[in-house]
């Protein structure tokens, strides 16, 4: 698809007229007879359909056979010597006819050469467009609309320049609006090319959506190669995510698990945005009534607030400053929460506390954090109405005793051992005051 289907004919023609020519030499000024001729000739005509499309070469082919079964049908050499002139007539007043056609044939054919395997070169959909224009697609995938015109050189207050008026960019964003395929996802190109006599080099211009490329085959073809690679870095970049992305995928995943995870009676509120700026990644009430503020973070390293600023993308000292403020808005109790740390602990830094571990660590944490104070009346510290039966006490207590004992949490550091005893102290201290 190439070559301009107006000049198809023209080299069609051209090619029988060449092997025409061919035998008529071999027999008028060489002298040969016999076979020798037409086997010459056919040689010839085999290495002119080398520049041909399929639809060319069947057509070239078809015209030799015709004229060679009229030579047939004619006695003696008169045949040849009136077709030979005849098809060369024909094909040189075609070629005039065309001659814009060939000359961007020509320059289109260098470019196609120029580029790299696995580039595609297709008609535009607009038969205006044939003439100046084609559609190539990189192995990438990445589309140009490639308007090609030729160059002239001029002398501007003695400087070298290149002048052209054929197609401008206009032309280009006209006739590339015609293609729905390349107007959605491609890009327009003007290429002016480069005549030999010109001097210097011409940087790459872009103007309301064109580029225009002012150079030779192997520079325009290099240039569009650096487009389409850097395409491809582009999709490779948008399918490999950012150390970015990735942070904010392990937020939503831990978020998700805990809300997976989190006890009926808890509420939670994900992703609340401050009016003052900032955001939580997660709000968890107990049924206590607790707040807590939990900001989830995919780092694993251990909270240090004596790090330099700048140490990391942001130090342990400004997210202990922000999830602080954020706490403050919300009347909650600062958290940061680490789920892909490998150790489990969960410890008070500066006023915030910081949980190293998974979905169920945390929650349990929350829980003991948030019945440490063993406030309210015996009934509240258990859990129970005020009418409760003893039965239904002893059964609060067991359950409380199980879930708050303090060799369950101390994994989560000695921190939290502590406000465990505390809480169990809260808890035996309800049980004996209602039942002595």
């Amino acid at each position: 698809m190439t070559f301009s289907p107006d000049i198809r004919g023209a080299r069609s023609l051209a090619a029988a007229a060449v092997a025409f020519t061919v035998l008529l030499f071999a027999q008028r000024v060489l002298g040969l007879q016999g076979g020798v001729p037409v086997v010459l000739a056919l040689v010839v005509f085999a290495l002119s359909l080398r520049s041909q499309d399929q639809v060319g070469r069947l057509l070239a082919v078809a015209l030799l056979v015709m004229f060679f079964l009229l030579a047939r049908l004619v006695p003696g050499n008169t045949a040849v010597l009136l077709i030979a002139p005849v098809l060369a007539f024909l094909a040189l007043r075609h070629l005039a006819l065309h001659r814009r056609a060939l000359g961007f044939d020509r320059h289109l054919g260098r470019l196609v050469r120029s580029l790299s395997a696995g580039w595609k070169v297709y008609l535009p959909r607009d038969p205006q467009a044939y003439h100046v224009a084609r559609v190539l697609v990189s192995p990438e995938g990445q589309t140009f609309f490639v308007g090609i015109t030729p160059g002239r050189a001029e002398q501007r207050y003695g400087t070298p320049h290149v002048n052209w008026r054929d197609v401008t960019a206009d032309t280009v964003r006209a006739l590339a609006a015609r293609d729905p395929g390349v107007v959605s996802r491609g890009q327009h190109v003007l290429w002016v090319v480069k005549p030999p006599r010109a001097q210097g080099d011409y940087e790459t211009t872009a103007e309301h959506g064109v580029s225009t490329v002012i150079g030779t085959a192997d520079e325009l073809a290099g240039q569009l190669q650096a487009w389409s690679g850097m395409r491809r870095n582009l999709e490779q970049a948008s399918l490999e995510p950012s150390p970015a992305d990735l942070g904010r995928r392990v937020e939503a995943e831990a978020v998700q698990e805990l809300y997976n995870l989190m006890p009926p009676e808890w509420e939670m509120i994900p992703n609340l945005l401050l009016a003052s700026g900032g955001d939580a990644d997660a709000i968890l009430v107990s049924p206590a009534g607790e707040k807590y503020v939990v900001d989830v973070k995919a780092r694993t390293d251990r909270m240090d607030l004596g790090a330099p600023r700048g140490d990391r993308v942001k130090s342990w000292r400004e997210i202990h400053d922000q999830v602080r403020h954020a706490a403050r808005q919300l009347q909650g109790v600062p958290v940061v929460w680490q789920p892909r740390a490998r150790d489990t602990d969960f410890s008070l830094i500066g006023e915030v506390w910081c949980l190293r571990g998974g979905a169920e660590d945390l929650l349990e944490a929350l829980e003991t954090l948030g019945g440490a104070d063993g406030g309210g009346g015996p009934h509240e510290v258990l859990g129970v109405a005020p009418d409760a039966s003893p039965e239904e006490i002893r059964a609060a207590y067991r359950e409380l005793a199980k879930k708050y004992h303090p060799d369950r949490v101390g994994h989560l550091g000695p921190e939290f051992r502590q406000l465990a005893e505390r809480r169990m102290q809260a808890i035996n201290a309800a049980y004996h005051k209602l039942l002595g």
